[in-house]
Formats: structure tokens, sequence, C-alpha cells
């Protein structure tokens, strides 16, 4: 099994964004849309950090069924992101492969981060106002620039999937719980 470290540089922001895709329309997002806005997104200085699914949402978060975690150097690059020419020309082909998308979810980054990662091994996200568990690979507190407000209050706490559970530990109703699955390399 191997492992990597993710580093966070200090002032960056990390990105939650959760989506539900239509039915049929897969490869149109998947094989279309993400290769082609990876290198644009790079060109701000976001970085997707990996993928994930939706395990137990509070009442008030829509149906999604994965999402993704995303670095971004500024809150601020995020927006000249959006309003590049070339993402604008893809922005349609991304919205009509979606039945649902809910991002600009920040999370503030205070300080450098490197947490060890291991690959192929599921981790449990967790977006809760509860104290983070003391075997916490990652807490970040919200950001209060973030564009979206769902998440005011609450923090993002990343922790290990130590036995391969496909249900969360324990949730409360105003919890967000995903299983990340992190890339090979980040």
């Amino acid at each position: 099994m191997s492992s990597f470290q993710l580093e966070l540089p200090a002032g960056g922001r990390l990105e939650l964004a959760y989506a539900a895709v239509k039915p049929g329309r897969e490869d149109q997002l998947f094989a279309r849309y993400f290769p082609e806005v990876g290198p644009i997104v790079a060109e701000y200085g976001g970085r997707p950090l990996g993928s994930f699914k939706l395990i137990e949402a509070p009442k008030n978060l829509p149906n999604a069924t994965f999402g993704a975690l995303f670095y971004w150097p500024s809150v601020k690059a995020y927006y000249a992101f959006h309003l590049d020419p070339r993402f604008l020309d893809l922005k349609d082909l991304r919205d009509d492969a979606l039945a649902l998308l809910s991002n600009a979810h920040f999370f503030e980054i205070s300080a450098d981060l490197s947490i060890p990662i291991q690959v192929e091994e599921t981790h449990w996200i967790d977006v809760t106002d509860r104290t983070p568990p003391n075997d916490a690979l990652m807490s970040l507190d919200f950001a209060q620039d973030s564009p979206d407000q769902n998440f005011a209050e609450k923090s993002l706490v990343l922790r290990a999937n130590d036995n391969n559970q496909t249900t969360p530990v324990e949730t409360t109703p105003d919890t967000a719980t995903f299983i990340f699955n992190p890339p090979a390399a980040a």
C-alpha cells in the first residue's frame, strides 16, 4: 500500500463541491468537461485533491451523489477562473450534465499542512460543528470569505477510515459525511 503527503500551504482555501449527474451524462462530465477544464483550473493555482461519494447528509443538504475537494490559493483566484472565457465556453457542457451543483464551500487553511494520505483507502470527510476527534488528519474552519454560506460555523474534518467501514461511526442531523477517495498523487 502506498501513501503520499498532501501539502496545503497556509492562506489557501479548500473548496468542497458536490453534485448529481443526470443519468446518461457521465461521459459528458467525466470524459469531456473535466479533462478540458483541468488545465484552466491549474493556471489559476487550483488543483483537484480527490473525489468523494455522499454517505450521510443533513436534511437541508441537496441529494448529491458525488463531489470533490479542490485547493485554491484564494477565493479571488476561484472568481478569476470563473470569469475566464475558456471556462465560460465549457460551463454549459458541465451544467447540461448536472442535475445538481453546489460549490464554493470554502474552508480556511490557516497553517501549512502536510497530511499523510493512504492511497486506495477511503477516508471520511465530515462537515460538522462538533469538536474534531483526536485522530483527525485535518480540521479546517469555514472561511468567512466563502461565497456560499451553507456551512457557516462548521469545520471540515478529514479522518482515516481505518476499518474500511461503509457507514460512519456516528453522525448528527447537522453533519455531512462523505467517503473521500484520494488519487495516487495530489
